[in-house]
């Protein structure tokens, strides 16, 4: 579902937030049991319980045309964004009718009616991809905003001391999201 905010209105209802999350976690416990049981989603599966307030949290403040990149555990911040949830079911089963056309599986989500632009499953790779996709809009002039969501352990990788220095010293319109999954 789209972002419901608009300019007029920037914070979501405290409800709106909590049935989000309710909604992101019943989701994934619902996908967790069917990829145990029956065995037929055809990727591996990288869930995002426990996250799912900071992905909600987030993506209600931004707008719809503003951009968002995940690492692996996905889903919550794709949901969030508004991504479509048949098309991610799909996906994950390797569906024609998936985000990606059946091709990406769950760690390569993408809804880019919504800015969900993309999501990958090496440790830290869309935090250089995020902060370039800002700076090109920062050139452009544009006023959108890139997000990266990040584990605790791409912090530990050389591309987020990077990109954050690189962010920093060019006032780069991007913000970077490191989730404490307790990995690292």
């Amino acid at each position: 579902m789209p972002n419901p905010n608009t300019p007029e209105d920037p914070v979501a209802h405290p409800a709106t937030l909590l049935r989000d999350m309710v909604r992101i976690r019943c989701i994934e416990e619902e996908l967790a049991d069917l990829y145990r049981d029956e065995q037929e989603m055809r990727t591996p599966v990288h869930f995002s319980v426990g996250q799912e307030a900071t992905a909600v949290g987030v993506c209600a403040a931004l707008r719809e045309d503003d951009l968002v990149y995940t690492g692996h555990r996905s889903h919550a911040a794709y949901l969030a964004k508004g991504g479509d949830l048949t098309g991610m079911v799909a996906e994950l089963y390797g569906k024609q009718t998936g985000c990606s056309a059946g091709r990406g599986g769950s760690v390569h989500l993408t809804d880019r009616a919504v800015g969900f632009a993309g999501s990958a499953a090496i440790l830290g790779e869309m935090i250089s991809v995020a902060t370039g996709a800002a700076w090109a809009l920062a050139t452009q002039g544009s006023s959108r905003v890139v997000v990266t969501f990040f584990g605790d352990g791409a912090s530990e990788e050389g591309v987020f001391h990077e990109s954050l220095n690189f962010a920093a010293v060019h006032r780069i319109p991007v913000v970077l999201v490191c989730e404490n999954n307790s990995y690292s």
